[in-house]
């Protein structure tokens, strides 16, 4: 079984983009169409200040590895510490990231998504 990751961005924030209708059902029929079975997602935007502003999202339809060890796999790494993120958890809303869908092929999948506020602009530019 090989896992396979795919990288998007999106230039809105990550909450107005996650909590669109369809956020769940489109990003799914994406990553299959894709193979992908874990997908990060970078968002950068302005905010009401004018600053400008990144995120990082993992969505998750792998059925083998939780995506909490993915990340935690991920905080832990060389490649990581070396850059400094500073990811900071960002708390999802009620039912987002959590939960049972179904896959245009009738299979259950268990959905996952983990959202960070990025605070070292630096390593992205």
């Amino acid at each position: 079984h090989k896992t396979k990751f795919g990288i998007s961005s999106i230039l809105v924030p990550g909450l107005d983009f996650m909590t669109r209708e369809r956020f769940y059902s489109s990003t799914l029929a994406f990553m299959e169409s894709k193979r992908i079975s874990f997908l990060g997602i970078m968002f950068a935007f302005y905010d009401g200040q004018g600053s400008l502003r990144r995120q990082l999202a993992f969505v998750s339809i792998e059925r083998t590895v939780s995506l909490h060890e993915l990340v935690c796999s991920f905080l832990k790494s060389r490649t990581y510490k070396s850059v400094d993120l500073q990811l900071e958890k960002v708390q999802l809303p009620e039912g987002l990231g959590v939960g049972d869908i179904f896959s245009s092929k009738g299979a259950c999948w268990r959905k996952n998504v983990i959202l960070f506020d990025q605070n070292n602009l630096s390593p992205s530019r």
